[in-house]
This record gives structure tokens, C-alpha cells and sequence, in this order.
């Protein structure tokens, strides 16, 4: 296993991706995987084992320069398609949900995508765990 480098500050969705608006339970820097709380439908990173995967967060209200939201705050999450923005991957392999949450690790049992380049990660996260 080895963890999946991003670059909040660099990370964008490219053409082709679709971004959902979500409202923000906690503070998420761009890059970081999501999933929705069941009791009030905000965003919040999350951990292998512990929850499901919606997408990666990749943009927020507040103006530019910044590398992620607060609670409370709008934050955009590609649902599926590429995004751009993170470092040293693999062509072709998958990414999975990593032990930390909202990080992204090349072994795991929840997927999140797969690489399409050594910088861009094409989101298709699954909706299954590992208890499903």
C-alpha cells in the first residue's frame, strides 16, 4: 500500500467530470474523498471500513487560492469523471479509500476511481464496502 499524493491547491476537475454542490459538515481540503451523512445529507471525508465513497472534493465558495472549505461552506465534489491535481500515480490502477480519512491509498476495499495518468485520477468511486 502506499498513500496517493495530491496537491489541494492544484486539484480541478476536468471536462467530461461531473460536480455535485454539497454543503460541508467539517472542514475537507481539496482532494479528499467524500461520502454523505445519512442524518442530514452533508459531505465528510471519509476512511476505508468506515463508510462509502460519493467522490472527491475539488472546489468551495469563498474565493480563489483556497485549498478547501469549512463546515458549513459549499463545497463542489466530482461524482464522476477526471480530476486533476494529484501526483505519482500509476496509468490504469485503481485508488481506494485509505486508513486516514479522506486520503487515497493504491490498496484498499473501497474504490474511488482509477489512474488515468501519473496526475489525473478518474473518479468512479464504488458504493459498496466491504460489509455490503
Amino acid at each position: 500500500m502506499a498513500a496517493i499524493t495530491k496537491a489541494s491547491n492544484k486539484m480541478r476537475p476536468l471536462d467530461g467530470s461531473t460536480v455535485r454542490q454539497f454543503v460541508a459538515a467539517s472542514s475537507i481540503d481539496f482532494g479528499e474523498a467524500v461520502t454523505l451523512r445519512t442524518a442530514d445529507g452533508l459531505v465528510q471525508k471519509t476512511a476505508n471500513g468506515s463508510a462509502k465513497c460519493i467522490g472527491i472534493a475539488v472546489s468551495g465558495s469563498g474565493g480563489a487560492g483556497r485549498t478547501g472549505v469549512v463546515a458549513g461552506e459549499s463545497v463542489g465534489v466530482v461524482v464522476f469523471g477526471p480530476v486533476a491535481g494529484f501526483s505519482g500515480m500509476t496509468p490504469g490502477a485503481r485508488a481506494f479509500l485509505a486508513a486516514t480519512a479522506g486520503g487515497l491509498d493504491t490498496a484498499g476495499t473501497v474504490a474511488a476511481g482509477y489512474s488515468e495518468g501519473a496526475e489525473v485520477l478518474f473518479v468512479m468511486p464504488s458504493l459498496a464496502d466491504a460489509a455490503s
